[in-house]
């Protein structure tokens, strides 16, 4: 068994294949570096007698590759991130999700057990809601799912937990997780450097403290993020190729 202290579960179809490679040409090669840190992108529509099998930084599932198997995707990385990594932690994300590789490595979550993008499913925003969501650092608040397309991180309890316990299809996975961890005690911690969306015009976005990003479904946006990264023009130019890889 591996000792891994971050695994990152990118959730990902076979058919989008240019984002597994804007992923590849940018932040996942800075997370590699690290030895203690894994990558893999999560496919489904793998026919194994296996739950899945790993090919490289791919790990393919035995389910359908559809949004409607999504938490079997999620179950099935996780039982992977225990059983063969022994993480110490986890990050799910999804495929349209730019990490801002630094910041995470660096990113201490503390005492909490789960930490992402909490929000409640309400019909009108209160102040309250407001001011919570501009908050810079983490905060526990009642929520009834968290933004995994935009990263959630768990610890080893919460991991397990999930591990063993998350698997069928539900009518929400995002609702699903922040549910099952809740009666375990497990309350997710809200911090907004786990960004639902992106705007390049927000002073205070992804270039100053975001540690991930999500809604880059798009070359040009990757393009945009790695640029004021610092990253030179031919770089940049390279990533708006990507929309012409073809799929596993």
């Amino acid at each position: 068994m591996a000792d891994i202290r971050l695994a990152v579960g990118v959730i990902n179809c076979r058919t989008f294949a240019d984002r597994r490679e804007r992923a590849r040409a940018t932040w996942v090669p800075q997370l590699l570096i690290h030895p203690d840190v894994d990558v893999l992108f999560v496919v489904g529509d793998h026919p194994s007698a296996q739950e899945y099998v790993r090919n490289g930084d791919t790990l393919g599932v035995n389910c359908p590759d559809d949004a409607v198997d999504v938490p079997r995707k999620i179950g099935a990385f996780l039982r992977y991130a225990v059983h063969e990594l022994d993480a110490s932690l986890v990050l799910i994300c999804e495929d349209d999700t730019f990490v801002y590789a630094d910041r995470l490595v660096t990113f201490d979550p503390g005492v909490s057990r789960f930490v992402g993008h909490a929000r409640r499913t309400v019909t009108h925003v209160s102040l309250v809601d407001l001011i919570e969501a501009e908050a810079p650092v983490m905060s526990a608040r009642p929520a009834s799912e968290v933004v995994l397309g935009a990263g959630c991180m768990l610890d080893r309890t919460a991991t397990r937990i999930l591990a063993a316990e998350f698997a069928l299809p539900a009518s929400s996975d995002e609702q699903s997780v922040v549910t099952l961890l809740k009666r375990h005690g497990i309350e997710p911690a809200h911090d907004p450097r786990f960004r639902a969306s992106w705007d390049p015009a927000d002073p205070r976005g992804d270039r100053i403290d975001a540690i991930t990003s999500h809604l880059v479904n798009s070359a040009d946006r990757a393009a945009f993020l790695w640029a004021q990264l610092g990253h030179p023009a031919d770089e940049c130019d390279a990533l708006l190729a990507t929309h012409a890889i073809q799929s596993l």
